[in-house]
């Protein structure tokens, strides 16, 4: 495959580039989202996760490759945060729960980029299953799984600001073409507009209408026709 014009590459080295990039996003946003309260911290009472919204993007253009990311955005989050032990369990296992969307994007198929509001599930299906995995985690390690989901589902990094945000990101993203997308699906359905755009670019946009005469001398298999 050719990428805008670029060298010939194959499908794993668009893939590796891909997911690189993406996880160039993910450390980045983690960064900026960690440190800024502390740059703005007259200003600042509040903080966002984003690796839901990011993750579901990935998800969506390389299924289960996104997981990989999953578990380099969640060690980033524990390092920087000087986690004990308890908060790695939380968080990886936790995170890892957004496989759920997995099954959604294999439900949905083509239908997830069909209508707005399939995307709007599948990142509220993923941020339910993330915060609740990781409330459960947490009344096991501390107790208090009331107080573990009052405080995952509203006022933690990961709560219902950082929903709205990750709705409002996806919603936003799925307007660009191909990049809320299965890319292999994605690519091929470029690979047959471009051959559609040659077709017509040779033959013009009429149809060629044949009588039945011209039809049965077309359907005749001749020997050195050229």
């Amino acid at each position: 495959m050719r990428k805008n014009g670029s060298k010939l590459i194959s499908i794993q080295q668009y893939r590796l580039g891909d997911l690189f990039m993406f996880t160039v996003i993910a450390i980045i946003a983690e960064l900026v989202c960690y440190y800024a309260q502390g740059w703005f911290s007259d200003a600042a009472f509040y903080t966002l996760n984003l690796m839901v919204p990011i993750i579901t993007i990935v998800l969506v253009r390389w299924g289960w490759w996104g997981l990989l990311l999953t578990v380099a955005e969640s060690l980033l989050y524990c390092v920087i945060r000087g986690s004990v032990w308890q908060g790695y369990i939380i968080y990886m296992v936790g995170n890892a729960a957004i496989a759920i969307e997995l099954l959604i994007i294999w439900l949905l198929k083509e239908r997830l980029n069909k209508r707005w509001y399939w995307a709007f599930i599948l990142v509220l299906a993923g941020w339910v299953a993330v915060n609740f995995i990781r409330a459960c985690l947490y009344a096991i390690c501390y107790g208090n799984f009331l107080s573990a989901m009052a405080t995952m589902f509203g006022v933690s990094d990961g709560g219902l600001l950082a929903l709205a945000m990750g709705e409002i990101i996806i919603l936003i993203c799925r307007k660009f073409d191909g990049l809320f997308e299965n890319q292999k699906r994605y690519l091929i359905r470029l690979d047959k507009e471009r051959k559609e755009e040659v077709r017509r670019k040779e033959f013009g946009d009429e149809s060629i209408d044949l009588d039945s005469e011209s039809l049965s001398i077309l359907n005749r298999d001749y020997d050195g026709l050229d």
